[in-house]
């Protein structure tokens, strides 16, 4: 079965609403493909206004065939961890972007996403690194599901571009884009203005 390594990395988040109750915020992350094997950030503890810094890493394996369905979903949400124990977290944030998304608009170095809630409302902005890997084969004849030798990767998929994608990485929304958001602790190359994507 052909599958791909998706490596999926949150640098960082700032304008957080504080969503919290009794104190400071403390937020963390989830990714997932599927919901039943949710990835999950240290929780950070943060001090009034100050940026939330991760540079954390969620690698996925995923078959090739569902980088071809229209239904399949890489989910990203930010919490609130709560200070009463046992207590549910509270959600920030949630972005949703289709893999056949991701596939066709290639390797992203940096892209900054808002992060809207349930309702609509924007609760912050999301720096994301996105990598897809090339095809491999996977070999059923080890245990343990290992894999054969796999591709070098970060790459295109399926061919070698001269001219790395340009900014926004994964557009979806068709209203234009807004420019001059503040600097964010991982910065682009010199030159390239980092777009605000919602």
């Amino acid at each position: 079965m052909e599958q791909r390594k998706l490596e999926v990395t949150l640098i960082s988040a700032q304008d957080l609403k504080n969503v919290s109750h009794l104190g400071r915020l403390r937020p963390y992350a989830q990714a997932w493909i599927d919901p039943s094997e949710k990835q999950t950030s240290p929780v950070l503890h943060l001090q009034g206004d100050e940026i939330a810094i991760w540079n954390h890493t969620f690698l996925f394996t995923v078959p090739e065939m569902s980088f071809q369905h229209l239904s399949a979903i890489l989910t990203f949400r930010i919490l609130h961890r709560s200070h009463i124990p046992k207590a549910n977290a509270s959600v920030i944030g949630s972005l949703s972007l289709p893999l056949h998304r991701i596939l066709r608009e290639g390797p992203c170095p940096l892209a900054a996403y808002q992060l809207p809630s349930s309702s609509g409302l924007i609760q912050g902005v999301v720096s994301l690194r996105i990598i897809v890997g090339e095809r491999y084969l996977k070999d059923p004849s080890i245990e343990g599901g290992e894999s054969l030798p796999v591709m070098a990767y970060p790459a295109f998929p399926d061919k070698v571009s001269k001219h790395p994608p340009r900014f926004p990485c994964y557009p979806h929304s068709s209203r234009p884009l807004k420019r001059g958001i503040p600097a964010m602790p991982y910065l682009p190359p010199p030159g390239v203005e980092l777009p605000l994507l919602h």
